[in-house]
């Protein structure tokens, strides 16, 4: 990569205090507009940059000629005034990769120049053509002058030999992290890099911070602090719009790095905000990555929730290097699936009890009271880490959205029409958050092969939807304290059969349940039982293909509900203890219906499977 010389000079003209740096050293690198790209001569072109405080980097271009020698000199003496290390002395390297050959008289007017300036320490060449390496290498032998030549390949080598010699400034860090960690190797050149920050891309809150620059012309940093809110959100939007007028109108942010090391996390309405705010501003200033790095588990888990609904790239990146490899990479054209932070998304050596320890997960979430209960030892290192952190932060959303619904009963009684307004928002957003664990089992089931450890994530996925249902309901509800059972145990029958993809041809449904309504509280545990054993006579009751049929019937007066599930299947062997069965579902059943109902349930194998369920409404 060559300096973009013309785009330097415009920059230059319209923002003379514009600062440089070399992407090498994360050393400041300065240079005029009457220092670059400047025709010495008719065939000789020179250019000049000082690299941190006592490196002078030449890069002549054309031919060189004695008149465009004498020039340069003259030039490089006007510019060695701007050397400030604390010796006087100075660095100088020669980059000729633009440099197309030179004349003898020219080359010997810049060896005199050279052995006669007493402040000149080093002289290093890079990028030399075969013939030039040789030629300096002649002249070398006959160095009296006790000045320092060397020859190395790339600018990259010739700068940190540079420094060896003399003891440079310390480099520009970007709130505590080495700048030259942006662009390792970033070209063979000098190819400076532009850092732009202003006092009023910053937030001081009491709660909250962050400080914004733009690097490159098309990197966006930012570093957070504190608890994030909805306050804080329309501020981040106004600094983006800040730092995007700062730029050329040619120019584009492409880049977006959050460190949020020290961002301790956010409410749910900030974290909704913020990712609306994020999917406008790509509307309208479209970006290839976000990328944030350091981050806690909470801030990560929020992240890879948000993925599948945004329309751009999320990266998460261990840390500040981290993230600037993936800009690296994509400025290449590497394609990077995976976050470098040494966490595999994919699923890997998952055994049965690992799917044993996430279904005890579900099994023991009470949706009706706070917190999620026994994590089961689910650590860093196992494959459903962030599966689980993202069930548990939607556990928590539950908790705040039930905690607000319960405030705001308190807070707006008088007002019916709003309280009925706002319980169906919650409903609505409680079926959301059910879809977005639905989604995430199925993604997790896409990632495996193991065709009964996909079936164990299918019933999950048929779970979720069971209790899904009930707010989905709900939200086309006129009444927010019960639901009507024909229209719920459809749903939930209907999901069932779609999940398990049977052909109605072969097992037919029949549906008689009465057209009344239900509490909530027995709504939830209804559909789960229901949910259970259609799955069991999907999946057992008819093998190879059997046709038959599996009915659903009720019967409700005001003290009880009896429901009957029953299928003209294979039946279930005489030898199982099914009150005994070892198999989640059947557990489930039973748990839901002795234990939380306070209800009974029988079994017939007549003619197939009959389950009957009673339950006291009263």
């Amino acid at each position: 990569m060559m300096i973009d010389f013309k785009r330097i000079q415009k920059r230059l003209k319209t923002h003379p205090d514009a600062t440089f740096f070399c992407p090498v050293t994360g050393l400041k690198a300065y240079t005029r507009t009457e220092w670059i790209g400047i025709q010495l001569s008719e065939t000789f072109v020179g250019n000049f940059w000082i690299v941190g405080d006592s490196v002078l980097y030449s890069m002549p271009g054309g031919r060189a000629d004695v008149e465009g020698v004498q020039n340069s000199l003259v030039l490089k003496e006007q510019i060695s005034n701007h050397f400030i290390h604390k010796s006087g002395h100075y660095i100088q390297i020669q980059d000729y990769s633009a440099l197309n050959g030179s004349s003898r008289a020219a080359r010997s007017l810049f060896i005199s120049n050279a052995n006669e300036d007493n402040r000149l320490l080093a002289m290093i060449f890079c990028n030399l053509a075969p013939h030039l390496a040789i030629a300096v290498k002649i002249g070398n032998r006959f160095n009296t002058t006790g000045k320092i030549i060397h020859i190395t390949k790339h600018y990259s080598e010739a700068i940190n030999l540079a420094n060896e010699f003399i003891e440079p400034p310390p480099p520009l860090e970007i709130y505590g992290s080495s700048l030259k960690e942006c662009f390792k190797n970033r070209s063979h050149s000098l190819s400076p890099f532009e850092v732009i920050a202003d006092n009023t891309w910053c937030i001081e809150t009491s709660n909250f911070s962050s400080r914004s620059m733009i690097i490159d012309q098309e990197i966006l940093y930012t570093t957070t602090r504190g608890f994030l809110d909805q306050q804080n959100v329309e501020s981040l939007d106004r600094i983006r719009h800040l730092c995007r007028n700062a730029i050329p109108e040619d120019r584009n942010i492409n880049y977006i790095i959050v460190d949020s090391s020290l961002l301790n996390g956010s409410n749910h309405q900030a974290r909704m905000n913020y990712m609306k705010s994020m999917k406008n501003w790509h509307l309208n200033h479209p970006f290839k990555l976000y990328i944030t790095h350091s981050a806690n588990v909470f801030v990560r888990t929020a992240f890879r929730i948000a993925r599948p609904i945004m329309p751009f790239h999320i990266k998460i990146a261990k840390d500040f290097t981290s993230a600037f490899s993936l800009i690296r990479d994509d400025r290449s054209g590497v394609v990077q699936n995976k976050d470098n932070q040494n966490l595999n998304d994919k699923a890997q050596g998952i055994t049965h009890k690992d799917i044993e320890t996430l279904m005890a997960v579900f099994g023991n979430i009470n949706w009706q009271e706070e917190g999620i209960g026994n994590d089961f030892g689910i650590k860093a290192n196992h494959p459903f880490y962030f599966l689980y952190q993202s069930i548990k932060l939607i556990k928590e959303e539950f908790d705040d959205l039930f905690n607000e619904r319960e405030q705001a009963e308190e807070q707006i009684k008088a007002s019916l029409k709003e309280k009925e307004t706002l319980l169906h928002e919650v409903h609505h957003r409680v079926k959301n958050n059910m879809q977005v664990i639905n989604s995430l089992l199925k993604l997790q089931s896409n990632t495996i092969d193991d065709d009964h450890i996909k079936e164990i994530l299918k019933d999950s996925q048929s779970r979720v939807y069971a209790m899904s249902a009930v707010h989905e309901t709900l939200h086309g509800s006129d009444k927010l304290s019960e639901i009507n059972l024909k229209t719920y145990l459809s749903r939930v029958t209907n999901s069932v059969f779609q999940t398990y993809s049977i052909n109605h041809g072969k097992v037919k449904l029949n549906s008689d349940v009465e057209d009344s309504p239900i509490s909530l509280n027995y709504a939830y545990p209804l559909g789960l039982i229901i949910n259970e054993l259609i799955s069991n006579s999907l999946k057992y009751a008819f093998p190879e293909d059997r046709p038959g049929e599996i009915t659903v019937s009720t019967k409700k007066t005001d003290t009880e509900i009896e429901l009957v599930v029953m299928d003209d299947g294979v039946g279930i062997p005489e030898e199982l203890d099914w009150k005994n069965a070892k198999s989640l579902g059947l557990k489930l059943v039973r748990t839901l219906v002795e234990n939380q109902l306070d209800g009974s349930m029988d079994m017939q194998r007549k003619n197939g499977t009959k389950f009957t369920i009673k339950l006291n409404i009263a």
